[in-house]
């Protein structure tokens, strides 16, 4: 996919995000999550894919290949900036597979995604800084 397909689609998600919290009252934040994190996928992939890095499409290889303590990665990111995303990444997975519809505490939940929000917002300043118009 192109960088303008990317960009399209991680302003898709955005937008979706708005609407989630502006219609939801606190529901369904396992999702909210899981959208920051794709969101946030995006970027990376836009970048990956204006400096012609081929970084994968399932989520091993783009983890292998964006990781920078990995010698081998084509696409290595800022310390900072792949801690921000392994954050995303790990919050979605456990929004997803571990039953966070119950468990943590909804306020718990919140915090979460308070804290997903800051990691996108440290991703896109960082892929902004890079060149990615957004």
């Amino acid at each position: 996919m192109s960088v303008k397909e990317h960009i399209a689609q991680f302003l898709h998600n955005k937008n979706f995000l708005a609407y989630m919290e502006s219609n939801v009252d606190g529901q369904f934040v396992d999702w909210q999550i899981t959208i920051v994190f794709y969101t946030a996928l995006h970027l990376i992939h836009a970048l990956a894919a204006k400096k012609k890095k081929n970084i994968g499409a399932e989520h091993k290889s783009v983890n292998a290949n964006i990781d920078p303590n990995n010698p081998h990665a084509i696409m290595p990111l800022q310390q900072d900036i792949y801690a921000s995303y392994k954050n995303l990444y790990e919050n979605s997975r456990n929004a997803r597979y571990k039953c966070w519809v119950t468990n943590p505490h909804p306020i718990l939940l919140q915090s979460t995604l308070k804290d997903c929000k800051t990691f996108l917002q440290k991703i896109e300043a960082d892929c902004k800084s890079q060149g990615i118009k957004v």
